[in-house]
Protein backbone atom coordinates (compact mmCIF):
# COMPACT_ATOMS: atom_id res chain seq x y z
CA UNK A 1 0.00 0.00 0.00
CA UNK A 2 2.83 2.36 0.87
CA UNK A 3 4.47 1.77 -2.54
CA UNK A 4 1.21 2.46 -4.33
CA UNK A 5 0.88 5.82 -2.58
CA UNK A 6 4.49 6.72 -3.42
CA UNK A 7 4.07 5.70 -7.07
CA UNK A 8 0.82 7.66 -7.34
CA UNK A 9 2.44 10.72 -5.81
CA UNK A 10 5.42 10.51 -8.18
CA UNK A 11 3.15 10.12 -11.23
CA UNK A 12 1.06 13.08 -10.10
CA UNK A 13 4.25 15.12 -9.74
CA UNK A 14 5.47 14.15 -13.21
CA UNK A 15 2.14 14.88 -14.85
CA UNK A 16 1.79 18.13 -12.92
CA UNK A 17 5.22 19.30 -14.06
CA UNK A 18 4.47 18.34 -17.66
CA UNK A 19 1.20 20.26 -17.75
CA UNK A 20 2.71 23.26 -15.97
CA UNK A 21 5.43 23.29 -18.61
CA UNK A 22 2.78 23.13 -21.32
CA UNK A 23 0.80 26.09 -19.98
CA UNK A 24 3.87 28.26 -19.33
CA UNK A 25 5.22 27.69 -22.83
CA UNK A 26 1.78 28.03 -24.43
CA UNK A 27 1.23 31.42 -22.79
CA UNK A 28 4.74 32.56 -23.70
CA UNK A 29 4.46 31.56 -27.34
CA UNK A 30 0.92 32.92 -27.67
CA UNK A 31 2.06 36.33 -26.47
CA UNK A 32 5.14 36.28 -28.71
CA UNK A 33 3.02 35.28 -31.69
CA UNK A 34 0.54 38.09 -31.02
CA UNK A 35 3.25 40.73 -30.66
CA UNK A 36 5.25 39.46 -33.67
CA UNK A 37 2.12 39.53 -35.84
CA UNK A 38 1.45 43.12 -34.71
CA UNK A 39 5.02 44.10 -35.61
CA UNK A 40 4.71 42.44 -39.01
CA UNK A 41 1.40 44.20 -39.69
CA UNK A 42 2.81 47.58 -38.72
CA UNK A 43 5.89 47.00 -40.91
CA UNK A 44 3.62 46.38 -43.90
CA UNK A 45 1.92 49.77 -43.50
CA UNK A 46 4.98 51.73 -44.61
CA UNK A 47 7.61 49.47 -46.12
CA UNK A 48 10.00 52.33 -46.77
CA UNK A 49 10.26 53.38 -43.12
CA UNK A 50 10.04 50.43 -40.77
CA UNK A 51 12.42 51.95 -38.25
CA UNK A 52 9.71 54.00 -36.54
CA UNK A 53 9.69 54.51 -32.79
CA UNK A 54 6.49 52.52 -32.48
CA UNK A 55 7.91 49.42 -34.18
CA UNK A 56 11.24 49.73 -32.39
CA UNK A 57 9.44 49.94 -29.05
CA UNK A 58 7.33 46.88 -29.87
CA UNK A 59 10.32 44.80 -30.93
CA UNK A 60 12.25 45.90 -27.83
CA UNK A 61 9.31 44.92 -25.60
CA UNK A 62 9.12 41.57 -27.39
CA UNK A 63 12.83 40.98 -26.89
CA UNK A 64 12.63 41.98 -23.21
CA UNK A 65 9.68 39.64 -22.68
CA UNK A 66 11.53 36.75 -24.32
CA UNK A 67 14.70 37.38 -22.35
CA UNK A 68 12.67 37.40 -19.12
CA UNK A 69 11.10 34.04 -20.03
CA UNK A 70 14.24 32.50 -21.51
CA UNK A 71 15.71 31.16 -18.22
CA UNK A 72 12.54 29.21 -17.44
CA UNK A 73 12.17 28.07 -21.05
CA UNK A 74 15.79 26.88 -21.13
CA UNK A 75 14.82 24.08 -18.76
CA UNK A 76 12.14 22.91 -21.19
CA UNK A 77 13.46 23.71 -24.68
CA UNK A 78 16.37 22.14 -26.52
CA UNK A 79 19.33 24.54 -26.20
CA UNK A 80 20.05 24.63 -29.94
CA UNK A 81 16.44 25.57 -30.68
CA UNK A 82 16.56 28.15 -27.91
CA UNK A 83 19.70 29.77 -29.33
CA UNK A 84 18.22 29.85 -32.85
CA UNK A 85 14.97 31.36 -31.57
CA UNK A 86 16.85 34.09 -29.72
CA UNK A 87 18.98 34.72 -32.82
CA UNK A 88 15.89 35.12 -35.03
CA UNK A 89 14.53 37.71 -32.63
CA UNK A 90 17.87 39.53 -32.59
CA UNK A 91 18.06 39.57 -36.40
CA UNK A 92 14.50 40.91 -36.60
CA UNK A 93 15.39 43.75 -34.24
CA UNK A 94 18.60 44.56 -36.13
CA UNK A 95 16.90 44.59 -39.53
CA UNK A 96 14.21 46.92 -38.23
CA UNK A 97 16.84 49.23 -36.73
CA UNK A 98 18.69 49.50 -40.05
CA UNK A 99 15.41 49.88 -41.99
CA UNK A 100 15.94 46.72 -44.05
CA UNK A 101 12.37 45.75 -44.89
CA UNK A 102 12.91 42.58 -46.98
CA UNK A 103 15.13 40.92 -44.36
CA UNK A 104 12.94 42.12 -41.49
CA UNK A 105 9.95 40.56 -43.24
CA UNK A 106 11.83 37.27 -43.61
CA UNK A 107 12.82 37.28 -39.94
CA UNK A 108 9.27 38.14 -38.82
CA UNK A 109 8.02 35.18 -40.84
CA UNK A 110 10.77 32.98 -39.37
CA UNK A 111 9.85 34.08 -35.85
CA UNK A 112 6.19 33.26 -36.39
CA UNK A 113 7.02 29.89 -37.97
CA UNK A 114 9.48 28.94 -35.23
CA UNK A 115 6.99 30.01 -32.56
CA UNK A 116 4.37 27.69 -34.01
CA UNK A 117 6.87 24.84 -34.28
CA UNK A 118 8.04 25.23 -30.69
CA UNK A 119 4.47 25.40 -29.44
CA UNK A 120 3.63 22.22 -31.35
CA UNK A 121 6.79 20.49 -30.15
CA UNK A 122 5.97 21.12 -26.50
CA UNK A 123 2.41 19.88 -26.37
CA UNK A 124 1.85 17.32 -23.61
CA UNK A 125 2.38 14.09 -25.49
CA UNK A 126 3.20 10.96 -23.53
CA UNK A 127 6.64 10.83 -25.19
CA UNK A 128 7.35 14.33 -23.85
CA UNK A 129 6.42 13.36 -20.29
CA UNK A 130 8.57 10.26 -19.92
Amino acid sequence: MKRLVIITALLALIFGAAFTEFFVLKNTFTRIETEAAAIKTEMNIDKEHIDTQSILKKVQNLEDFWLSRKPAASVMINQILLMEYTAILGRLKTNIQINEYPMAQVEADNLLRQTNELRELHKPYVKNIF
